[in-house]
């Protein structure tokens, strides 16, 4: 990015919050500090009303307004791009809002501008893996309107733990997605503590006018909290290439970090949290797989073989099977 272009994007920056630090701006441009100092001096010097407050940031006046924004090419197809993402959230009304927004940017696009965007609409989907469970609804657009405002929100929560539903009122602090799910941080006044919902189990939410009760810790502290909780496991295994291509997306499924090619065989490498859950996952590939580690997972897996011998030590196939059985041994 050229100075000019930088300098221009600053200033678009500062009208987007109250307040913005130099260290804030540093960051985004990849730029020293002394570079903002002297960003921020060029536009002063070009007239721009801007209050630079010791030990807070800069802000722009009171009343000062930039005239109306234009959206580069690259944007408005970010914006289309974002859009057939946003399908997969499973909430109708946020989904609606972000519509009705990209009208308004294409409404002000040039004429090629348009014709360009318009291609790409077209020619970008995102297709639904019909393997995977499809898209509950959620109320993110209630959740996020309740976060901005600090208001409290009702609703219904299924707790898969006792599989039971309970009215919750809860001061919303922020929302976070992993894996498929998106997961909400709130102090729950039932419990009286702070709890992690997921948002695909709320129903009946209900956004009230009532402000929060007490003042929340930043959210970013509950977020670094929730990623140190899960202590997570290293493992790895091989396979053969010709057993690889079963595996699909199903590996994602499992935290998935990355694969080596070794020639005839394929190194893979997960982080999980739940050592049970990959075992009994790569059950599913036994007679292709050699564990590299943790010896843990060998355990685990020999001990759901042992389990299964167990349980089915009594079964006697029909002599078909068996004759089936036979052939495919020899």
């Amino acid at each position: 990015m050229n100075r000019f272009d930088r300098i221009t994007s600053m200033l678009i920056h500062l009208q987007s919050k109250k307040v913005v630090t130099s260290q804030e701006l540093a960051d985004r441009y990849d730029i020293s500090l002394r570079t903002v100092y002297r960003d921020i001096r060029s536009l002063e010097e070009a007239g721009i009303p801007i209050i630079g407050e010791a030990g807070r940031g800069y802000s722009l006046v009171d009343g000062y307004k930039l005239p109306p924004v234009m959206f580069t090419r690259e944007e408005a197809m970010a914006f289309v791009a974002s859009s057939k993402l946003l399908r997969n959230v499973g909430d109708e009304e946020l989904k609606n809002s972000y519509e009705s927004a990209l009208f308004k940017i294409k409404a002000i696009l040039k004429g090629p501008d348009k014709t360009i965007v318009e291609n790409l609409e077209k020619n970008v989907k995102v297709i639904e893996n019909r393997f995977t469970p499809p898209n509950k609804s959620i109320p993110l657009e209630k959740l996020l309107t309740a976060i901005a405002h600090k208001f409290v929100v009702n609703f219904e929560y299924f707790a898969n733990s006792s599989q039971e539903i309970t009215l919750r009122t809860v001061e919303p602090i922020g929302v976070f997605q992993t894996g498929n799910n998106w997961r909400l941080i709130a102090f729950c006044q039932l419990r009286n503590d702070y709890r992690d919902f997921r948002l695909d189990r709320i129903t009946n939410i209900e956004l009230s006018s009532k402000p929060f009760t007490k003042n929340h810790p930043p959210f970013d502290d509950f977020v670094n909290k929730e990623a140190k909780d899960f202590e997570l496991i290293k493992v790895v295994f091989t396979t053969c290439k010709h057993s690889y291509r079963y595996f699909g997306d199903q590996k994602y499924y499992y935290g998935f970090v990355k694969e080596i090619d070794l020639g005839e065989r394929v190194e893979l490498h997960f982080l999980t949290s739940n050592i049970w859950s990959i075992s009994r996952w790569a059950m599913s590939f036994m007679d292709a797989i050699e564990i590299v580690e943790p010896e843990e997972m060998i355990g685990k897996m020999r001990y759901i073989a042992e389990k299964f011998l167990e349980n089915t030590s009594n079964y006697q196939p029909p002599a078909e099977r068996m004759a089936y059985l036979e052939s495919v041994k020899n």
